[in-house]
């Protein structure tokens, strides 16, 4: 709700996703009530985009057409790439005019709302939408009643609620702006100070007078999904398994191909679900994996370079992340 007041002074801002186990659960209505918030009347309403290059039209078609608020509703396959994540991260956002050899930059303060059921993010947009999770527990959640329209009642009382936003964050700052969140969101500075850091100290204000909603830090959403994103998953199977077989020791691809048809259940499941293929281990696809994770901290390991053998790659993961084995250009 903070950043719905607030996203026309902020040059960056994190996307939202409201995600359910089950449609009828109130995710769109969740949305349409921001969007209301941030502009005063409904957002409209679209499709997700599929392909990459029709995800970089629509978004710069919404920039064109002045859009404050953006909502992809039904999200069915998973959300991610190069240009919903410069969307994300960029105050200016650039493409090509359609039907005209023609670049155009635009301004970017557009709020970014999706929807859907079990969402998955991929790539890197698990750092750059904050996702909240709606479960009824119910089997018909479509037909539940409520006493109140809570998009009628933002409609009727925004000016109020917009007040009550910016009164927060006034009052934070004349507090003196304490940041009592650890770190700070890269790509979202000030969202940082102004959203982020004064939703904390009402946390803390809010456990010290009791008898008021429970407030978290909003980073912890982060923390949450990139232990949830399958590309870690698959690097956390990978690195206990292949430490837990090799230790320390410098080993090819090809050898723990090998070692891991040796009734190594856990090395072989982590081996194939990152390059499994028609039955068998993929050598190329696991050694351009390897490749991409190289010096990726996770979870206390990390894979590093070792020596050449033979004209072929070495790799080892190392529990000791305060210990860098050279390149094998090094050597």
């Amino acid at each position: 709700m903070l950043t719905a007041v607030l996203r026309g002074t902020l040059p960056t801002a994190p996307g939202f996703a409201f995600d359910a186990p089950s449609a009828g659960s109130g995710k769109t209505l969740l949305a349409k009530v921001l969007g209301i918030l941030a502009t005063g009347s409904e957002p409209p309403i679209s499709s997700p985009a599929g392909l990459e290059e029709e995800m970089r039209k629509r978004l710069f078609a919404s920039l064109r057409e002045g859009a404050r608020v953006v909502v992809w509703d039904n999200l069915r396959e998973p959300l991610g790439g190069a240009s919903i994540d410069s969307f994300l991260t960029a105050s200016t956002y650039s493409d090509r005019i359609l039907g005209v050899s023609e670049t155009a930059s635009l301004p970017n303060r557009a709020m970014f709302i999706c929807t859907g059921n079990n969402i998955r993010l991929t790539g890197d947009t698990w750092r750059r939408i904050l996702m909240s999770r709606i479960d009824p527990k119910s089997e018909t959640p479509f037909a539940r009643e409520f006493a109140f329209d809570p998009a009628a009642v933002t409609l009727r009382q925004r000016h109020q609620l917009v007040v009550d936003a910016l009164t927060i964050v006034r009052a934070h700052i004349t507090a003196g702006a304490p940041r009592l969140g650890k770190g700070r969101t890269a790509s979202f500075e000030l969202w940082d100070d102004l959203v982020r850091q004064p939703v904390i100290w009402i946390a803390q204000l809010a456990s010290l007078a009791g008898g008021m909603p429970d407030f978290a830090d909003p980073l912890a959403v982060v923390v949450k999904q990139a232990n949830d994103d399958p590309e870690a998953q698959k690097l956390s199977a990978f690195t206990t398994a292949w430490h837990n077989t090799f230790g320390n020791l410098p080993t090819t691809v090809a050898k723990a191909i090998g070692a891991s048809s040796l009734s190594n259940d856990l090395l072989h499941d982590a081996l194939d679900e990152i390059a499994g293929q028609n039955g068998r281990t993929n050598s190329r696809i696991l050694g351009r994996w390897v490749e991409k994770n190289r010096g990726r901290p996770h979870k206390g390991y990390r894979i590093d370079r070792g020596n050449l053998r033979d004209g072929r790659q070495t790799w080892i993961v190392n529990k000791d992340l305060s210990v860098a084995l050279p390149d094998a250009e090094t050597h």
